[in-house]
């Protein structure tokens, strides 16, 4: 007695058609045993890999997923009970683009325009633009840790000391008084 094996055909790709299961354990079944190849394990192994995950996926397909508990939001009045105080959040000033949408004539536009350059030339090897780059790269993280920050010529960014919106003013300022020591030789940007 000769035993072949039988093999669904192509068609059985289809979901709907009857051979569909088999089809689809074949299919598993040569990955998890190229799997077990390429780990030195056993065609059992192989075997035993691909009814579990069979196991687990039809599973998965009977079962709804399950949905999340969330606690309901506590009332105005449950709020009031245990004195808390509602008031609304503190409106902060979000960095936008200018109204002129670049006109290249305002000082934003210009020192955006001049810190742009200044990147450019840092990144074609220019020394003195890269010092300036760095310099640039050195009040914003000053900036964000709160630090004071000393420029070159000895000037002064008292991060350390100031808060909210007196912070980005001090970073324009910064900013400011690199594009201005960039005029030597980028020339003018105001």
């Amino acid at each position: 007695m000769k035993v072949t094996a039988v093999t669904p055909s192509a068609a059985a790709a289809s979901p709907s058609h009857p051979d569909h299961a088999r089809w689809v354990k074949e299919q598993t079944l040569a990955i998890e045993a190229n799997h077990a190849n390429a780990r030195g394990l056993s065609g059992r192994h192989a075997e035993i890999e691909n009814t579990r995950q069979l196991e687990r996926l039809a599973n998965r397909k009977r079962k709804p997923p399950k949905k999340k508990k969330t606690a309901p939001s506590p009332t105005a009045e449950q709020l009031a009970k245990e004195g808390v105080t509602v008031r609304a959040a503190p409106k902060r000033k979000v960095f936008s683009m200018p109204p002129c949408k670049l006109c290249r004539k305002c000082v934003w536009c210009k020192r955006a325009i001049r810190v742009s350059h200044i990147g450019v030339r840092a990144r074609q090897e220019d020394l003195r633009a890269r010092a300036l780059q760095d310099e640039l790269n050195a009040i914003m993280i000053a900036a964000i840790r709160g630090r004071d920050y000393k420029d070159a010529i000895g000037r002064e960014l008292p991060f350390s000391r100031i808060v909210g919106h007196d912070v980005d003013k001090a970073v324009t300022q910064g900013i400011e008084w690199v594009c201005d020591r960039s005029a030597s030789y980028m020339g003018q940007w105001r």
